[in-house]
């Protein structure tokens, strides 16, 4: 099994979290998106839309996070991502996608508007602030219903924005947009579930290297 991923990705980050979860190794193909090794001809054979991650299993291809942690998941059932039922199943998936629809969405473009270090003037402030509004409405809602037990799909979908979202909310430009200070303690069930990712082995590899 071969995974073709990029350090710093969410995506692929989302990924190599749900492999560490289910305990299977794969061979790492790095790519250098700054080399532009995503679109060139040999990965965009396996992934048109030159996108990473992108897993190959043998004959199996599988594009996008969702698309391969479901694979990962019927593959390879030990360890579920998804629960041991179909009612875990439904309520993981819910979560998962709602962090993939609204969290995400919300959380990554002020987090890399903020590392580019662009001027915060209207309308781009009011924009930002409305997406921390909606960060910390998304946050607590996954707080009140916060998993338990094993990690599963919902950690290593949601490990990746709330370590993104805590580098952001150190960075210059995060007081204005509401991002500092953050009292983390108001999602303590989150920061737990996310304290509990770090300390796995294995962990250091999915950490992007630019923020050591």
């Amino acid at each position: 099994m071969e995974l073709y991923w990029a350090q710093g990705s969410v995506s692929s980050w989302r990924v190599v979290l749900a492999l560490l979860f289910k305990e299977l190794e794969v061979d790492d193909r790095l790519l250098d998106m700054a080399n532009r090794d995503h679109v060139q001809i040999g990965y965009t054979s396996l992934n048109p839309r030159g996108r990473v991650p992108t897993l190959v299993d043998g004959e199996v291809v599988v594009a996008e996070p969702l698309a391969i942690l479901g694979y990962l998941d019927r593959a390879y059932p030990r360890l579920p991502l998804f629960g041991p039922t179909s009612a875990d199943a439904a309520r993981i998936w819910q979560k998962v996608v709602d962090i993939d629809t609204f969290l995400t969405p919300a959380a990554l473009p002020t987090a890399h508007t903020l590392g580019r270090q662009l001027r915060l003037e209207q309308p781009l402030l009011g924009e930002l602030r409305e997406k921390v509004a909606e960060v910390l409405v998304e946050l607590d809602r996954l707080e009140a219903h916060c998993e338990r037990g094993p990690f599963n799909a919902v950690d290593a979908m949601l490990v990746p924005v709330l370590a993104v979202l805590k580098r952001a909310s150190l960075m210059r430009g995060a007081d204005q947009v509401g991002l500092l200070p953050l009292d983390w303690s108001r999602w303590s069930q989150l920061l737990e579930r996310y304290e509990g990712v770090k300390k796995l082995e294995g962990f250091a590899r999915s950490w992007p290297p630019h923020w050591q």
